[in-house]
């Protein structure tokens, strides 16, 4: 995650986390493109100090006064960006519903098409099976059919 508001110089500074990380990697000829997803979360891990009591506004006047140090003014970035107005947040949300939504269905419709493919020899005998053996569920029926192994 990178703060593009944010400089590089300053970024980098406050990364310590990822510098302890990338020559935890380094030490093991790795870095982070190289490096397995295991290796990388070894190198968190081995590199993680225990956290005591923290004084959260000693460390934030502290951050504060390495930003000012680095010629960042935090004080002076720019707000992060609000909605329009909430007719604007209400058609995303609805757009992000519609598209979940249409995506599920996409996917039950290749999930249905695999398995009337995979087993039509099947069906007809495990669906009566299915019926008298498998307990209520909320799962369809052509989905139960499969709980109840090969016909």
């Amino acid at each position: 995650l990178e703060l593009i508001e944010v400089p590089e110089g300053v970024r980098e500074r406050f990364s310590a986390r990822s510098a302890q990380v990338e020559a935890a990697l380094a030490d093991r000829g790795l870095d982070r493109g190289s490096a397995s997803p295991d290796a990388k979360q070894a190198a968190a891990l081995s590199t993680r100090a225990t956290k005591g009591e923290i004084d959260h506004a000693a460390l934030a006047a502290r951050w504060r006064a390495d930003a000012h140090a680095l010629g960042y003014d935090p004080d002076r970035a720019a707000p992060a960006p609000a909605w329009p107005d909430p007719d604007a947040r209400r058609v995303a949300a609805e757009a992000a519903v519609k598209q979940a939504a249409e995506s599920l269905a996409e996917r039950d419709a290749r999930f249905s098409a695999r398995a009337s493919n995979t087993r039509p020899d099947c069906s007809a005998k495990a669906a009566p099976t299915a019926r008298r053996s498998a307990p209520p569920s909320p799962m369809p029926p052509r989905m139960a059919n499969w709980r109840n192994g090969p016909c």
